[in-house]
């Protein structure tokens, strides 16, 4: 499978992972995973993706706005703002990376993009631990 999903601390967090080149059916499929429980979806905190194993994606730019909108409509529902940090170090995919981010704008989803594993996994902890601080609704 190009895309690998796991969940980490409690399942609080994931992590995906996509290596190759990606479908769109592959990609919106593995996202219909994580938002298929509204009830997981609640207790979500973060989420880190690391795309800098893709080699490609074939689709258009409407599964990621498709993605976007799916993820507009689980934040509508969700307890806090989620931080969610993308690794995204190549030309095709930083720019599909860049426009997820625009369409999740204002979503409740506050997402950033990296160019390295190490800085997304610093940033996210950053995240998380203000949540901790501030607890499940924020300050």
């Amino acid at each position: 499978m190009p895309i690998d999903v796991r969940y980490e601390q409690d399942d609080t967090v994931i992590r995906i992972t996509g290596h190759g080149v990606i479908t769109a059916e592959e990609f919106l499929r593995a996202h219909e995973g994580i938002m298929a429980s509204e009830e997981r979806m609640r207790r979500y905190r973060g989420s880190l993706s690391d795309w800098s194993g893709v080699l490609g994606f074939r689709g258009s730019s409407e599964a990621i706005r498709a993605l976007a909108t799916r993820v507009r409509r689980a934040m509508d529902a969700a307890p806090r703002a989620m931080p969610a940090a993308m690794v995204a170090p190549q030309g095709e995919v930083y720019g599909l990376a860049r426009m997820y981010e625009a369409y999740v704008a204002d979503s409740g989803m506050a997402t950033q993009i990296f160019y390295t594993l190490e800085d997304a996994e610093r940033w996210l902890e950053e995240q998380l631990a203000t949540q901790d601080v501030e607890g499940p609704s924020g300050p």
